[in-house]
């Protein structure tokens, strides 16, 4: 693993996985050809990766997260990270954990600079996908994903030393069920002074949402003060200056956004309700609101509660008698359009009346009688329902 701020070569890329070579020579299309007539592509990456990577930071720019599996087994951490990762050049053990024939490729999950993983394991509903997919491509990437490998008890019993079903290779725990991997982890180093207490629980603007949550237990995670994954995340508006405008490219996807923290638009709703520019300049559609003075919404002063549902009553009794009459209304006119459908199909309006008086719309045809009463019906005359 690659540990943060370590320089990268361009060279350990193109090996293991050409992405950011990829990344660059679109940047690379755009301004720096001209600068290096005489270098080559790779040449003008190298020095691109050197320039801006602190800027850019491309999408897998991986942390160390040595400290964050070092209480996990060692087999465990084997096949979570290496199982069917490299190819095969000859089994050295049993089972072999690299990728054979036949065999699905299955990439190295890894945790993003930004404490995401590389992926999640969800299945890809797309296809022919690139290698930075934030979905699963193979049902090996999902097995065998720290956030859910040996989550779940097998329901297969040991013999042998191995599950019955799966072998050496199964994903299930037979013993201890594993702690499930977080999906995402703050990569931000914390100062003492933003040390989490339980009790604190008084609302400040410039705060709320900005320090990760250390609460352990079951709690409302919506009115705490502290975020808990990358959507209720908000950056500290007195450290980074960005608009309350959202972002085209990384709104709710921070990943997709090239500038990541430096962003100048807000890339979720925490930070876009929350923004001074926005904070409290739209009525709550909430009633009751639970968010109570932590409500990024206005609320206005509610008259007493006899009064509010005296109010209410007579509202409701008003919007009543409206829609009465209404009704009323609308039921008579139904009445005289009855009394003007046509005799023979009782669908269509009338058109015309027959000289024996039933009426007659324009697409039922007729001879020289009447299909109901026999008699003449000629000659009619032509109406119109205005």
């Amino acid at each position: 693993m690659r540990h943060k701020g370590q320089p990268m070569k361009r060279a350990e890329y193109v090996t293991e996985n050409n992405t950011i070579l990829r990344y660059f020579k679109k940047e690379l299309q755009k301004e720096h050809k001209d600068l290096y007539p005489t270098k080559t592509d790779e040449e003008i990456a190298d020095i691109m990766i050197q320039k801006y990577i602190p800027i850019y930071k491309p999408y897998n720019y991986s942390i160390d997260i040595t400290a964050e599996f070092a209480k996990e087994k060692e087999q465990d951490k084997m096949f979570m990270f290496n199982y069917l990762v490299s190819e095969c050049t000859g089994c050295i053990s049993n089972p072999c954990l690299n990728r054979h024939q036949n065999q699905n490729i299955r990439r190295m999950p890894q945790r993003l600079y930004h404490g995401m993983w590389n992926y999640i394991p969800k299945a890809c509903i797309s296809k022919n996908c690139p290698e930075e997919c934030e979905f699963s491509h193979c049902p090996e990437e999902i097995n065998y994903h720290p956030m859910l490998y040996k989550t779940k008890l097998c329901q297969y019993p040991i013999i042998n030393d191995k599950c019955k079903q799966l072998g050496h290779l199964c994903y299930f725990a037979h013993d201890n069920i594993r702690t499930p991997s977080l999906s995402f982890i703050s990569t931000e180093a914390k100062n003492k002074s933003e040390e989490i207490k339980k009790d604190d629980n008084v609302f400040a603007l410039d705060t709320f949402k900005t320090i990760q949550c250390k609460i352990v237990g079951l709690h409302d995670k919506i009115i705490c003060n502290y975020w808990h994954d990358h959507k209720d995340r908000r950056r500290d508006p007195t450290k980074i200056l960005y608009s309350c405008k959202p972002c085209v490219v990384g709104f709710n996807k921070e990943y997709k956004c090239k500038y990541k923290e430096q962003c100048k638009n807000c890339h979720n709703e925490i930070e876009e309700l929350y923004h001074r520019d926005n904070y409290q300049t739209k009525p709550c559609k909430s009633d009751p609101c639970k968010m109570a003075e932590k409500c990024p919404f206005t609320h206005q002063a509610e008259p007493a509660p006899k009064e509010n549902l005296q109010v209410s009553i007579k509202k409701y009794a008003d919007a009543n008698e409206v829609l009465n009459t209404e009704l009323t209304e609308i039921q008579e006119k139904m009445q005289d359009m009855l009394q003007f459908l046509c005799s023979f199909c009782n669908t269509e309006a009338s058109e015309s009346i027959l000289n024996c008086g039933h009426l007659t719309c324009s697409k039922c045809q007729h001879g020289d009688s009447c299909d109901i009463c026999f008699l003449p019906i000629h000659p009619s005359i032509d109406i119109k329902i205005i």
